[in-house]
């Protein structure tokens, strides 16, 4: 049996919010009505599954009750709870018009235990579709707002522009260094990727580290080994040496090395910057053999202006604030667009994207977060509009 607090509880209770069950704040008077409960199992006695749930009131205690789907055409539910003991509760997604196959084992027919159920979940919420549901409800080819710096949804926004733009000149004329600061979850990431994306691989040759909080020495073999060096020597003089032979290599052939380090605000170890700024002495008579861009939260730009000998090997500098109302309103339909919607507008109507900005501050992470959560409850609700109530009450489950 499964017990309150277990892990394969607490499985099923995550599973279940992670795919969009929206926790009642007050007992649903219709509960008894929306809601179908499994077979109860044949003498299961004191023990087993009881066949009714009063009002979701104990359901809501746990965190299993859920802003239930409506009844299909032909009466098929689209969410089921099981209730075992008194105390513990456990929930099975049935999405509309899709029952489990006659394969399928139900419990009930073939034995039940704690177990038997968890796999019986897993294997419903593995065999129906509910991305696929998801997204072809809202009209959609593909997730639009999923927070994965993708350069196909890239928001091509003034600001964002110009922050690709100088970190393009900065490699392309060879200007040592570059800084990118902005807020967390402002585009940072994304940049970075358009920009590497936008250089020619026969000319370039590059490292990106997304996780630079390590000491200088592995910093640098991190380096090496982005390079192309699959096994980066252990010793520190070999490490260097071997950088060396890399940059002047690729100097010979024509070809210019670029290192990346997103996140640089998380360095911790002020000889990591010593490392990099000395990186940019590898140099010839007329020009950087290394560029180097430094992407981070604001704090980087302190953190560099702190180390005098760092900062006058700066060339560019460029900063991100986030969107304003206007940038969140063309950002949110440009990313419904490449997704394949159409019509946007008739998703998100002026007041609704007001209330999205509002609450998430103009943040492109956060706005992808809860248009994201929005479109989920609106599929879940059946509705073709998300209207500034949905939002409003999952920016108050989100804590946006």
């Amino acid at each position: 049996m499964l017990e309150e607090g277990s892990d394969e509880a607490d499985e099923i209770g995550f599973t279940a919010r992670r795919i969009g069950v929206k926790l009642l704040t007050q007992p649903d008077e219709h509960l008894m009505e929306r809601l179908t409960v499994l077979e109860q199992l044949p003498d299961a006695g004191a023990d087993g599954i009881e066949a009714e749930i009063d009002a979701g009131v104990e359901v809501e205690e746990h965190g299993f009750a859920g802003e239930v789907f409506e009844e299909d055409a032909v009466g098929n539910p689209h969410l089921a709870f099981q209730r075992q003991h008194s105390h513990c509760f456990n929930l099975t997604i049935v999405p509309p018009l899709v029952q489990p196959s006659a394969a399928t084992p139900i419990p009930g027919k073939t034995g039940f235990d704690g177990a038997a159920f968890l796999s019986y979940t897993e294997k419903v919420l593995v065999e129906n579709p509910l991305n696929e549901m998801y997204e072809s409800y809202w009209g959609l080819s593909a997730k639009p707002f999923e927070n994965t710096p993708d350069p196909k949804f890239f928001y091509a926004s003034s600001q964002h522009q110009e922050a690709c733009a100088r970190m393009l000149y900065c490699i392309r004329s060879r200007k040592g260094a570059g800084i990118l600061s902005g807020v967390f979850g402002c585009g940072k990431t994304i940049v970075g990727q358009i920009v590497l994306q936008e250089l020619n691989q026969e000319r370039y040759r590059y490292a990106f580290l997304s996780n630079p909080r390590v000491n200088d020495l592995d910093a640098l073999r991190l380096i090496i080994h982005h390079l192309g060096v699959a096994h980066p020597p252990a010793n520190k003089a070999d490490v260097l040496i071997v950088l060396e032979e890399l940059v002047t290599s690729n100097a010979k052939e024509g070809r210019d090395t670029v290192i990346l380090l997103d996140e640089a605000h998380a360095i911790e170890d002020p000889r990591v910057f010593e490392e990099l700024r000395l990186l940019l002495n590898f140099q010839w008579h007329d020009r950087f053999l290394v560029t180097l861009l430094l992407f981070g939260q604001p704090e980087l730009a302190t953190m560099i202006n702190a180390n005098k000998a760092f900062e006058q090997r700066v060339g560019i500098k460029s900063r991100l604030e986030p969107m304003t109302l206007g940038e969140t309103h063309d950002y949110i339909y440009h990313r419904l667009r490449v997704a394949g919607q159409e019509q946007p507008e008739a998703i998100f109507g002026p007041e609704t994207i007001s209330l999205i900005y509002e609450s998430t501050g103009g943040i492109p992470r956060r706005i992808n977060r809860l248009c994201d959560i929005c479109l989920l409850a609106g599929f879940g609700m059946q509705v073709r509009t998300i209207e500034p109530g949905i939002v409003a009450d999952e920016v108050q489950g989100l804590a946006v």
